[in-house]
């Protein structure tokens, strides 16, 4: 799959950048994660986040994009 020791440690690591679908799924593999897991949805997530992005399928939950500037707040531990 041509992936390294060092490259496999990154990614374990999250230090790269949010990879395309493919290559994450090869990343995946070479990583022994399984789709559809808890551990694929932790890799899929740790993705998003090393890019800056929130996960498209919570994206897609208008419900939960209505509660993201409590969560913020919160996060940042401002008082309302």
């Amino acid at each position: 799959m041509g992936l390294t020791q060092a490259i496999l440690v990154k990614l374990k690591g999250g230090c790269f950048p949010h990879p395309d679908l493919r290559k994450k799924e090869q990343y995946a593999k070479a990583l022994c994660i399984k789709e559809g897991t808890d551990d694929w949805l932790t890799f899929c997530d740790l993705a998003s986040i090393s890019a800056g992005k929130i996960p498209a399928d919570l994206l897609s939950d208008a419900a939960l994009i209505g509660e993201l500037p409590r969560f913020f707040r919160t996060a940042r531990k401002v008082k309302i």
